[in-house]
């Protein structure tokens, strides 16, 4: 059951609500503030599944004696303001909570308190947050009550929004490790006037990925605030990796990869190489190509790039020797002629060197010998491909 109402009606559906039983309800989900009718409907429901009620932050406060409890011991999903969430009673167990706290709650820990297990089976395993602030206090209240959530997601609701600090970093870091078995992580900057441009920063974040890793060694996957929404996936160990479906880590990963600044990429390929061994000998001809692929990637030494400023007006193609300080970067087609390099494939690129491109001192490379991997292949989705394929 699904139903919004409009101011005049908000009294009105609670006490229609108070008289009316449904035998095979299991979900419910309304836009109105908890009442005793509401409760009082809620609790005849004990097949209750899921409940979403009060999902907005700035309701009418409530005394706390006012209310009964929330009592539905089938319930697993709730959703809705710390309001709500701290009615919920003492035989009430859930597997997945979304919470988001008003706007002057600067005390998050009732909500919690009704969150935590009441034995060693029944504990909560996905917590979604949504309050103002960067919410160290919540998440270090969360890591000491909830050590044993699978997934957490936490939205900061910022008005002066910025990059986090060092501080804020090390301190998620350092409440990482209480949690035993947290296997997804995502923190997410909500920036309330929409007025920032705050840039993500992956090599920063490859850092902090990699610590946080180490802190919990659960985890499987990582989202930090100002992104660019790049979901990081631990391959093995250490290893990680961004989505690269998602265009900002795949474009970081090659240019990471071909500039030697990604450390232990053979790793990952021996990993994936593993992986193939063990498969089905039928599934080996459609696994060996990607495989190849992204072998070529952790061993190519030279990249083919076209030239277009010749100045007989003919492209030149050759080559240029990759080494730790070469960094790519795209360009649109508004750059200055002198500035576009491509490569093999034609897209658009600029490397960034202390060599001239169009020194004459670079040899020609062929085209017939030309790099097997390139910018726009791995953007096209090929590197995606393959490693979804793997």
């Amino acid at each position: 059951m699904h139903w919004t109402t409009s101011p005049p009606d908000h009294h009105l559906l609670p006490y229609v609500l108070s008289h009316c039983t449904f035998p095979q309800l299991e979900q419910f989900q309304c836009e109105l503030t908890l009442t005793s009718n509401l409760i009082s409907f809620l609790n005849r429901h004990a097949g209750l599944r899921s409940i979403e009620v009060s999902p907005f932050e700035n309701t009418r406060l409530f005394k706390e004696g006012d209310l009964p409890t929330i009592d539905i011991p089938a319930l697993e999903y709730f959703s809705g303001n710390a309001q709500a969430a701290a009615k919920l009673g003492p035989r009430v167990m859930l597997r997945s909570a979304s919470v988001l706290w008003n706007a002057m709650d600067q005390h998050p820990h009732l909500a919690i308190q009704r969150l935590q297990p009441r034995g060693n089976d029944d504990h909560l395993r996905n917590l979604n947050c949504r309050r103002r602030g960067w919410n160290l206090d919540l998440l270090d209240l969360i890591s000491a009550s909830l050590p044993n959530i699978l997934v957490l997601n936490v939205a900061n609701v910022l008005v002066v929004d910025s990059r986090p600090t060092k501080d804020y970093l090390n301190a998620i870091e350092s409440q990482l490790s209480r949690f035993k078995c947290l296997r997804r992580l995502g923190i997410h900057c909500v920036d309330t006037w929409q007025m920032g441009s705050i840039q993500c920063n992956l090599d920063e974040d490859f850092k902090t990925v990699k610590a946080w890793g180490a802190a919990c060694p659960s985890l499987e996957e990582i989202v930090l605030p100002h992104s660019a929404g790049v979901t990081w996936h631990r391959v093995v160990d250490g290893l990680w990796l961004p989505d690269p479906r998602n265009q900002c880590g795949a474009v970081w990963l090659y240019e990471s990869v071909m500039s030697r600044k990604y450390p232990d990429w053979n790793r990952v390929v021996k990993f994936l190489e593993t992986r193939v061994a063990f498969s089905s000998a039928l599934d080996l001809p459609h696994l060996q190509p990607p495989l190849e692929w992204l072998e070529d990637l952790a061993h190519a030494s030279v990249v083919s790039i076209v030239i277009s400023t010749h100045p007989d007006g003919e492209p030149r193609q050759i080559r240029w020797a990759i080494s730790p300080g070469t960094t790519w970067g795209l360009l649109d087609t508004g750059d200055a002629p002198s500035s576009r390099l491509g490569d093999q494939e034609g897209a658009l690129a600029f490397l960034n060197s202390t060599l001239d491109p169009g020194s004459p001192d670079l040899p020609v490379k062929p085209p017939s010998s030309s790099a097997k991997v390139s910018l726009r292949d791995w953007k096209s989705g090929r590197g995606h491909r393959s490693f979804m394929e793997l």
